[in-house]
């Protein structure tokens, strides 16, 4: 099944209503979209730009699907927002799941948040978010042909997972990570064509990649 959306820009809540497919949850300051139990389903934005007014609130939360592409969206939470609690997109329990041409602000704590899942992300930009850019578990996940920017007050790691993680084509810039740019096991990181330049951090969090993997240039290492 196919979803298209005519271009829209303004509140993800505007005129949504529930269904079997489509949940409304509260949260402690207002209200999350779940999308549940789709399967085989393609989500086309053609652009739109939706955004959560709700600090604490998951802009969009993709729960026990399978096969979904979800693309040609811009996500993030209301500029106005100083703090926020909630991530970008959250999966859960989601697999085979598609990623194509995705903008994720922040201020959210994380640009995807994912749990139980596997999904491919490409064409992504993550940007402006609190606390990281990726937070995975038990998730295997492929970045390709996107860019990780700005996130510049965050205090935690910057991509996180204990789970298989691809990246390749992928630019790294502009951050402020207190702790480290990669926390994951080295092991479980394959990276092609990964370049990591004007970012402010604590440490790599990785050691053994080689420049054809991964290229470091005008970075500063806090003390």
């Amino acid at each position: 099944m196919k979803i298209a959306f005519k271009y829209i820009e303004g509140n993800i809540l505007d005129e949504i209503s529930e269904s079997p497919y489509i949940t409304v949850a509260k949260t402690a300051s207002g209200w999350e979209i779940i999308l549940h139990d789709l399967d085989n389903v393609i989500i086309n934005g053609n652009g739109s730009h939706l955004l959560s007014t709700y600090p604490d609130a998951n802009v969009l939360v993709l729960k026990n699907c399978r096969n979904i592409v979800l693309k040609n969206f811009e996500f993030g939470h209301n500029p106005g927002a100083h703090h926020c609690e909630g991530s970008v997109v959250r999966l859960e329990n989601t697999y085979n799941c598609f990623l194509k041409k995705l903008d994720l602000y922040g201020c959210g704590t994380y640009g995807i948040y994912a749990v139980d899942s596997d999904f491919k992300g490409r064409k992504l930009k993550i940007h402006h978010c609190s606390d990281g850019a990726m937070w995975c578990m038990d998730t295997t996940s492929e970045i390709k042909d996107s860019k990780i920017f700005h996130c510049r007050k965050q205090v935690e790691n910057l991509i996180c997972s204990d789970g298989f993680t691809t990246m390749k084509h992928v630019k790294i810039y502009d951050n402020h990570i207190e702790e480290a740019v990669f926390d994951i096991p080295e092991y479980l990181l394959e990276c092609e064509d990964v370049k990591v330049y004007n970012n402010t951090y604590h440490k790599k969090g990785i050691n053994n990649k080689n420049e054809k993997e991964i290229l470091w240039w005008d970075n500063q290492q806090l003390k």
